[in-house]
């Protein structure tokens, strides 16, 4: 692929990837400043069209501005490299499941099965950074729809899976108790996992919310809370899994579709 082949990629609306794109990316300078940031050059050549090739002193200067007005602790870390955002990201979840077993770890733990729970946090836990990584690859990596709504599908689901083959039964005759004890547990998972999902703000290059980012890091951030309360609840009542445990990977679903919903709204305006 050559200089011109990337640049009316860019013109039809569709960043350029492959290995092919990364190969030619390493000789070239010029193309490489298309890809700068979150793609603002490219961005900026499909939303002007054709226009853009009779001014692009003017263009290109357009955008040198604005991104020269990206400052600040987001613009610090969106601009380390994908293996620094990874190992950043990664770092939060063993830290929050750490500080939860200094400070908040359950008060006691299910011995006849200590092999099988081991090995359900490590999944919980392996599937976080699966999701994140997906979430944050590079620009020029392709993305595979399938597999990223296969991936996130199933990090969702985990949770509630869970929660159905939870061994104890619903007690039906105190659902207050249930509701209350779900909602402190909600709580302390949206609190252990918020630091989190604030680094994967950070981290993510993306200047406009696109499901293929928020889908996959929204998953992650749901199972690294599960992760966390895992440490921290020893209560097994599938109503109270349910509600207070699955539900946060939705939540925060919701929680970023939201954000990125108003931040496209007002950046239209």
């Amino acid at each position: 692929m050559d200089c011109a082949e990337i640049r009316n990629a860019f013109l039809s609306g569709a960043a350029p990837t492959g290995d092919h794109v990364r190969e030619h990316l390493t000789r070239c300078v010029t193309c490489r400043e298309l890809f700068a940031g979150s793609a603002e050059f490219g961005s900026a050549l499909a939303e002007t069209g054709n226009d853009a090739l009779r001014f692009p002193e003017e263009l290109y200067a357009r955008v040198r501005a604005d991104l020269g007005k990206e400052t600040g602790l987001r613009a610090l870390v969106r601009g380390q490299s994908t293996g620094r955002r990874l190992a950043i990201a990664c770092l939060a979840v063993a830290l929050s499941a750490a500080f939860t077993l200094a400070f908040a770890r359950r008060a006691s733990w299910p011995m006849d099965a200590l092999g099988p729970f081991a090995a359900l946090l490590a999944v919980l836990g392996l599937g976080a950074l699966l999701c994140i990584r997906d979430g944050l690859a590079p620009l020029s990596r392709v993305r595979s729809t399938g597999r990223t709504l296969a991936m996130s599908a199933a990090a969702l689901g985990f949770p509630i899976v869970l929660a159905a083959w939870a061994p104890a039964e619903f007690a039906g005759g105190d659902r207050g108790r249930v509701v209350a004890q779900a909602l402190r547990c909600f709580v302390f998972g949206t609190a252990a996992s918020a630091p989190l999902v604030m680094l994967l703000w950070l981290c993510d290059r993306g200047s406009r919310g696109s499901w293929r980012v928020f889908l996959p890091l929204s998953a992650a951030s749901g199972l690294s809370a599960n992760l966390v309360l895992g440490l921290h609840c020893a209560i097994t009542e599938p109503a109270h899994l349910l509600l207070g445990h699955a539900t946060l990977g939705v939540a925060w679903l919701i929680a970023w579709w939201a954000s990125t919903k108003i931040a496209s709204d007002y950046g239209g305006h």
